[in-house]
């Protein structure tokens, strides 16, 4: 195998093993959900060699799966090809786009699917009321104000965690150490309180928005 190829064997094994783990699955069961999916014949050990490419069989290296099964496997994943190949991080090329357009990580992107798109209710009366009241509240004038609060609350905590987490080597005598030890509270302390102050105005703002959508 090339360096190419070794690349991505690694990058298929780690992802498909990790997609594998992800949904509570062993050789045995995926193969057998592919085959009640598809009504195909893999065996335990299909599954083996899968995540196992590029490895040194008897004299043989593992060899990827045929383009139909590499689909197979992505389908039951509910992932895209290309995430299993490194293409992408995120599981589709779909999520990807989503991330970038909106400038949030897949995570975030799964949380409003989550509301919005309900598992086996996107037809359903409930899913059009969440996504009245999410746009609703995204749609609002006070929207801006609230997301601007959270923002420098974040900053004001990051800053905090990061002053306290500081390691600072002694200073040459013990009076400088004292005063920088005073400088050090005084630090703290002004953040501390920043954060104080940050955090009531995101609630505030929050606050604000609720009368404003209501």
């Amino acid at each position: 195998m090339n360096d190419l190829v070794e690349k991505k064997a690694k990058i298929w094994n780690g992802k498909l093993r990790k997609c594998l783990n992800a949904g509570n699955y062993t050789q045995e069961s995926f193969a057998e959900e592919l085959n009640n999916e598809y009504g195909t014949t893999y065996s335990q050990k299909a599954v083996s060699r899968w995540i196992n490419v590029g490895a040194k069989q008897r004299r043989r290296t593992v060899g990827f799966p045929k383009y139909e099964t590499m689909l197979r496997i992505a389908g039951l994943l509910n992932v895209d090809i290309g995430y299993l190949t490194g293409e992408t991080d995120n599981s589709s090329f779909t999520m990807e786009k989503a991330c970038s357009f909106m400038g949030l990580n897949q995570t975030a992107i799964e949380a409003i699917r989550d509301v919005t798109c309900q598992e086996g209710k996107n037809d359903s009366p409930l899913r059009q009321v969440f996504s009245e009241g999410l746009n609703a509240f995204l749609s609002s004038d006070r929207t801006q104000d609230l997301f601007h609060a959270l923002i420098d609350l974040y900053i004001s905590s990051l800053s905090l965690y990061e002053s306290k987490k500081r390691v600072y080597p002694p200073l040459g005598n013990e009076e400088d150490n004292e005063l920088r030890l005073e400088n050090i509270i005084d630090e703290q302390y002004g953040l501390s309180e920043q954060t104080k102050y940050e955090r009531f105005i995101a609630s505030e703002a929050f606050i604000l928005l609720i009368d404003d959508v209501f």
